[in-house]
């Protein structure tokens, strides 16, 4: 082990503290080693300084190994340099998270996090149940696209992004969806109380103008012109809030929707918790993304 090695594993929590007046936590999603809540900011700052040219270093030296080999490596080694230099990049966002606590920007950040997404929601709902959905003007989305779920649940975001920026109410058909005998209510609560239904005599293809009662919105990769709310645009009177709130503010912005969309069936939320006790989950509990693994009809 090199000396830059055992500084690091110094750093991952591999010693154990000797002070009894700080607090020991677990560095999330890294396993169970006890670390220490420095008492002091500008100790941690130093340390993420030191630690992110640290991470250069190996990665810049193990470039030139790679180019001093003429940019040959097999994959054994490659993957060994992965995971060293991954495991640098989460003691940095270890270290920038115990700024935060120290600094009480978490807490500030959490609680701005909660207005802001209660403030969208209530957006969301007040668009989704007008005083009278007969004179409400409406946006038209058909959930069946003959994709997967991924793939439908995205044309959806974009429906109801350009419904938002528009200003109209989603109509949501969802009809002989795949992945349930019935439609979106039989998982998911319905998007709208009040309004889900349109007239087919009223309905105008996109993108229709400010006297159209219903516009049907068409498949994401046609929609012509292209509507100026779609991802990862983010509305205007929030952005400054929002770029000081999140590192990627147009993810934040697309997670509204999802939030409003996937509002369980209370027999689904007790199924899934059923489940949750069944499969003993502990954490961290981490997410794999794999694309050919599809969602199971209920």
């Amino acid at each position: 082990m090199t000396h830059d090695d055992k500084r690091f594993s110094t750093r991952m929590g591999i010693q154990k503290a000797d002070s009894r007046d700080v607090a020991s936590i677990k560095l999330p999603c890294a396993g169970s080693h006890d670390f220490n809540v420095f008492g002091d900011s500008d100790v941690t700052r130093r340390l993420v300084e030191t630690n992110l040219r640290d991470a250069w270093f190996f990665f810049s030296d193990h470039m030139k190994d790679l180019q001093s080999r003429n940019w040959k490596m097999n994959q054994f080694d490659f993957q060994a340099v992965m995971k060293k230099g991954a495991e640098r990049i989460k003691v940095l966002q270890f270290d920038l998270w115990v700024l935060g606590q120290l600094d009480g920007e978490a807490s500030r950040k959490e609680q701005e996090a909660k207005e802001l997404s209660d403030l969208m929601q209530n957006r969301l709902h007040r668009l989704q149940n007008p005083e009278n959905c007969a004179t409400a003007k409406k946006l038209l989305c058909n959930l069946n696209r003959n994709c997967g779920f991924g793939c439908e649940i995205h044309h959806v975001i974009y429906c109801f992004m350009a419904a938002y920026g528009t200003h109209r109410t989603l109509i949501l058909k969802s009809d002989g969806w795949r992945y349930t005998s019935e439609d979106w209510r039989a998982v998911f609560l319905p998007l709208s109380n009040t309004c889900t239904t349109v007239s087919d005599k009223d309905v105008v293809k996109w993108p229709g103008n400010n006297n159209t009662q219903t516009v049907e919105f068409p498949m994401p990769e046609e929609p012509q012109p292209k509507p100026q709310h779609m991802p990862l645009a983010i509305p205007r009177d929030i952005s400054e809030r929002l770029i000081h709130l999140h590192g990627n503010p147009g993810a934040w912005w697309l997670g509204q929707f999802l939030k409003y969309m996937f509002r369980l069936q209370p027999y689904m939320q007790k199924l899934i918790k059923e489940s949750e006790k069944s499969f003993h989950y502990r954490h961290p509990i981490v997410g794999n993304e794999d694309s050919n693994i599809n969602v199971s009809c209920f």
